[in-house]
């Protein structure tokens, strides 16, 4: 919660600048609503976010709130990469 207003400036900025981005969720160990907020903010279409999150906890918490629906999740780093290319 502390800081997921800083977490949807930093992807807004980038996904306004074009870049790509994957969001590694790996090493997170709690995650709430604004977390999830953050990650799903409104955004243009072409500018998919794709997450990194493997089973556990935080996965968990992600298919509970079906963000998997409108954000592509992968296990590990290496499938969201190559899903990029």
């Amino acid at each position: 919660m502390a800081n997921a207003d800083a977490v949807a400036e930093v992807l807004d900025g980038l996904v306004d600048d074009g870049h790509p981005v994957v969001v590694d969720l790996t090493e997170l160990a709690f995650i709430d609503s604004s977390g999830i907020h953050a990650l799903l903010r409104p955004r243009a279409p072409d500018d998919a976010i794709e997450v990194v999150c493997p089973p556990g906890n935080i996965r968990r918490v992600l298919e509970v709130t079906k963000l998997e629906r409108v954000l592509p999740v992968h296990d590990t780093l290496d499938e969201a990469l190559a899903s990029r290319s």
